[in-house]
């Protein structure tokens, strides 16, 4: 094969490896990471962009560079493209006579690499694994080195297709991770694999190269302050065979756990004739884990419940090549939803992501490649020493996962005890095995049953988010049955972020490969959706009790401690008296009247209260607003509970309104009835007892066509107009259908028009209430006093905060378009709001409490319909609701996920609600 083109690129040493030389020196020929690359020689053997030598950054998939072809794991016919990389170096002189390795941290799929146009070792076959080869007899000191790998995207060994190719995931081509150069001493430490217990007794294997008899392997661990922790340990070589073992017993260590994640370093060296040979530096962390037979799953001794999400490592416009910043923007983000736990799903990540999850704390689930198909074992065994051995000293890793959902090999089950003295269990996700039931997808009644079974619950996936359903949906029930089990090990819900990509083949847009792929809680870009909240409010590690804030109210409020390692003494409290702005006022959010801070110093799982020292006058205030802190200063939650009634917002509100006298006039102009209000009119349809339109100053204001009851076909019984002893002049009318209502509209020279209504309601049904029509093209933006800035679901009520909020028109479809929150949708807890359109704005207010607005139909998605995430709506846009639809998920309808996702149940009697609608 002939290579065509030529770059020369000069490594430099670093001055600190040449003062320090028994140090690994470690050289990058690639980049470092999505956003730090460096271009090599590239040929493409097919597709897009094929046919020349060019230039494409390394690291990175090549479709990302226009290169080849796009391929969903589900797709039959697969791009099989070949990449011809080469890239030429020059080898420092010092590293003749060295151990030279060159490394691989991934590369997409089969891998053959030349060094000088020799061959340095077998293919390499797995695209989601660290693999290294010895170049040491291949390399040439002091001049110019060519480097040639040859990449197929698709494997020879079938089983590879199989088990990584035809997955529900992207699949892609290139060396996507970084590649370097280890210039190491003839005799090294190789690697180290370490069990450090709880009690403080650590156990190391060591494994070394070209070590004689009589050579020292000496160790000193450091805590994270820099500081020695123990005496020097060490151990003599007796043989040339590996692992030699070092044992030592500590005092006390720091432990490790997702709380508290303490990490210590140890630094282990060979020594010869007093003289250091080599050293090698690893980090690790003291903790235990173990899973207690028809128990639960402890660490360090504490049962632990987990929190977990599943998280694929891509980016949309870098695929499954990363950085340290996406990596930190995705653990922040599962931390700030107060999650404990991720899983990889499905293949091992970058190490740069497994020690931030050790620095920052989240227990891992590390993931064998295998979504529903398994590798065959010869294979299979190589891939799994890879990924143990690499990632073996990570304290943050838990369990491991051979396979997922059927893709388990079982004869490799028992390799991965071969690499990991700490011997974790393996599991085997979607089954029971090892006495964990990690069943997916299980639907309330499972978890109600599995009560009565013996074997730890631990969900590898639960609540699959497709677009806007699941996830925040129905985990408020699921989690509250799930803590009632004492063998319930909590769970993973499926995904953190929807996996679309910058297609280059179709104008850069998105892709999601229909409904596949747009599962996440969060967009691709990690936009975040109404679910985010739901999820922090419902695992916030602090629980508070909503108080009722009536007279009798003390300041006391119910708190209980979720932690399992900390004690509320170091979080921080703090609370806030907050009045809210009026409906005309231009401002948005809260004033702040006054504040305080308390304490507390609840032990994990404990129950208790906390008191807020509240001036006399709080109850002048609008709401109450507490917030509870983690001792790094992150907000674990802040609750809102409104104070006023929603008589007392609309009486503020009316109070402070134009008190000019507008006179009321009517007439009759056909079937048509009219209410003249100086500039404004308002024209009811005598035939179906309905208004018709509202005008101001002859313009049509985009409201009318109401009442209508949610989901019925009604017939008019009766119209009347009249006076009442005020001069007030009032419409009512009477329908009748499977279900009566009876409306009464009031016109008052000064006020906003008053709406009382009530019906009747003797079926379940998904929502029940009154609407309107509103003209969608007109309405440009809201501004709300009341739940948001998300629409909530019947079984998604959860982390929405009352308050002022405002946003303009958008419709976006959740999962399809990742503009949020989404301007559609049901909106809880209402109290005003104002509808701003082309043509003016209208203000409506909510007398009754708890009522549900209904803001227009958001769209159904256009890719395949699944009517679990596609729930109903009134044929109404504008509609004030007593009960509102719940949303199910990518396999589940909602009647199968708890209470709160059940049908609402017909009201006893009659259901009654007032609504103001301010048209001046």
């Amino acid at each position: 094969m002939k290579f065509y083109g030529r770059v020369i690129f000069l490594i430099l040493l670093f001055p600190v490896c040449i003062a320090n030389a028994q140090e690994t020196i470690i050289k990058y020929l690639s980049g470092t990471d999505k956003d730090h690359t460096v271009n090599w020689d590239f040929y493409c053997t097919k597709g897009a962009k094929s046919g020349n030598w060019t230039k494409i950054p390394v690291p990175t998939n090549w479709e990302f560079q226009g290169f080849g072809g796009y391929n969903y794991g589900h797709e039959k016919n697969k791009q099989d493209e070949q990449g011809l990389y080469k890239h030429r170096f020059i080898a420092n002189k010092n590293w003749a006579n060295k151990q030279i390795e060159l490394v691989f941290q991934g590369v997409m799929t089969d891998t053959e690499v030349k060094l000088n146009g020799q061959s340095v070792g077998p293919i390499h076959q797995g695209g989601f694994y660290e693999f290294s080869f010895n170049i040491s007899p291949f390399i040439k000191p002091g001049v110019e080195n060519t480097l040639e790998v040859s990449v197929s995207k698709m494997s020879a060994d079938s089983s590879v297709n199989r088990a990584e190719r035809d997955g529900d995931f992207w699949v892609f081509g290139g060396i996507y991770r970084p590649v370097y150069i280890r210039i190491l001493p003839n005799s090294f430490i190789e690697r180290v694999a370490i069990d450090a217990k709880a009690n403080g007794q650590f156990n190391m294997d060591v494994f070394t190269n070209n070590c004689h008899v009589g050579d020292e392997i000496v160790a000193q661990v450091i805590n994270n302050k820099g500081e020695k922790t123990g005496a020097i340990f060490k151990e003599t070589i007796q043989t040339n065979t590996d692992p030699i073992r070092l044992t030592k017993l500590f005092d006390k260590p720091l432990l490790w756990n997702s709380e508290y994640p303490n990490m210590y370093q140890i630094q282990v060296s060979i020594k010869r004739k007093n003289a250091t040979i080599h050293t090698l530096h690893q980090k690790f962390g003291f903790r235990t884990v173990e899973v207690r037979k028809n128990d639960g799953i402890y660490v360090n001794n504490t049962k632990v419940i987990f929190k977990g999400v599943d998280r694929h490592s891509f980016w949309p416009e870098s695929g499954r090549t990363l950085s340290n910043q996406v990596h930190l923007l995705d653990i922040r983000l599962m931390k700030e939803m107060n999650m404990n736990a991720v899983r990889m799903s499905h293949y091992p990540p970058d190490v740069a992501f497994l020690d931030l999850c050790d620095s920052l704390g989240l227990f891992v689930l590390d993931e064998l490649t295998g979504w529903q198909k398994k590798y065959n074992t010869p294979v299979g065994k190589k891939l799994v020493k890879e990924l143990v051995t690499r990632d073996v000293n990570h304290p943050s890793i838990l369990f491991w996962d051979n396979g997922n959902e059927g893709g388990w090999n079982t004869d490799l089950d028992n390799d991965y005890a071969l690499f990991d003295p700490q011997q974790r269990t393996v599991l085997h996700p979607w089954n029971n095995f090892n006495n964990v039931d990690t069943k997916h997808y299980p639907d309330y009644a499972y978890i109600e049953k599995a009560a009565a079974k013996n074997d730890i619950l631990l969900h590898t996936e639960m609540i699959h988010g497709l677009y806007d359903g699941g996830h925040g949906a129905g985990l408020d029930d699921y989690w509250n049955l799930m803590l009632k089990n004492q063998r319930h090990a909590g769970g993973f819900l499926w995904v953190l972020a929807d996996e679309g990509i910058v297609r280059k083949d179709k104008q850069d847009s998105i892709d999601t490969y229909g409904n596949n792929a747009p599962d996440g809680i969060l967009g691709p870009h990690r936009e975040k959706e109404g679910s985010f909240y739901t999820i922090k409010e419902i695992w916030s590690p602090v629980q508070v009790k909503k108080p009722d804030l009536d007279k009798q109210f003390k300041g006391e409020l119910s708190i209980e401690n979720h932690y399992h390692f900390t004690s509320l003494s170091v979080c921080k409290f703090s609370w806030q008296l907050i009045k809210y702005p009026l409906s005309r006022d231009i401002k948005i959010g809260h004033s702040l009247l006054s504040f305080g801070k308390t304490v507390s110093d609840l032990l994990p799982g404990k129950k208790g209260s906390i008191h807020l020292q509240l001036p006399a006058n709080w109850q002048d205030a609008d709401a109450l607003t507490f917030i509870a802190t983690d001792r790094n200063g992150m907000e674990l939650y802040r609750w809102t509970w409104p104070i006023k009634s929603n008589s007392d917002i609309l009486k503020q509100n009316l109070g402070k309104g134009n008190d000019e006298k507008m006179d009321l006039k009517e007439t009759e102009n056909g079937s048509f009835y009219i209410i003249q209000q100086n500039n404004l009119s308002y024209e009811f349809d005598i035939i179906t007892g309905l208004i018709h339109q509202v005008k101001k100053n002859n313009l049509l204001i985009p409201f009318g066509v109401g009442p209508l009851l949610a989901g019925e076909k009604q017939t008019l019984l009766s119209f009347k107009h009249y006076r009442n002893e005020k001069g007030n002049l009032l419409v009512e009318t009477l329908f009748k259908g499977t279900n009566s209502l009876q409306a009464t509209w009031e016109f008052a020279k000064n006020q906003p028009v008053k709406l009382s209504y009530q019906f009747t309601e003797k079926d379940s049904a998904n929502y029940y209430g009154i609407g309107f029509h509103i003209e969608e093209a007109s309405i440009t933006g809201m501004k709300w006093l009341g739940g948001g800035p998300y629409h909530v679901w019947k079984n998604r009520l959860k982390g929405v905060t009352v308050d002022v909020w405002h946003k303009k028109y958008n419709n976006t479809i959740t999962g399809e378009t990742f503009v949020y929150p989404e301007f559609k949708g049901y909106h809880s807890n209402m109290y005003w709001a104002t509808i701003e359109s082309k043509h003016g704005p209208f203000t409506v207010y909510i007398e009754t409490p708890e009522l549900y607005l209904q803001m227009m139909q958001p769209n159904k998605q256009k890719t395949r319909f699944n009517p679990f995430v596609n729930p109903g709506f009134p044929e109404t846009n504008f509609s004030f609701l007593h009960a509102i639809a719940p949303i199910g998920t990518k396999f589940k309808g909602a009647e199968t996920m708890g209470p709160q996702s059940l049908k609402n149940s017909p009201q006893n009697g009659v259901v009654s609600g007032i609504v103001w609608f301010d048209f001046r």
